[in-house]
């Protein structure tokens, strides 16, 4: 699960903070999301923000 919310920081750039990155990555993975399949959803929710203006934490729950 470390590693999970590791690569979640990684994939936004440390901007998701390591509570929030955790529980997106218990969430994710109790739903049945692979490590990788949850990694591609940080960094596409990332991309979103960017491309729309939003808040990446906002972003990022709202999706989960």
């Amino acid at each position: 699960m470390l590693g999970i919310t590791q690569s979640i920081r990684d994939a936004t750039a440390g901007i998701i903070d390591f509570q929030t990155a955790a529980q997106s990555a218990a969430i994710t993975t109790s739903a049945g999301f692979n490590p990788e399949q949850v990694i591609k959803l940080a960094e596409g929710v990332k991309l979103a923000s960017v491309a729309l203006g939003r808040d990446l934490t906002d972003s990022l729950n709202r999706v989960i």
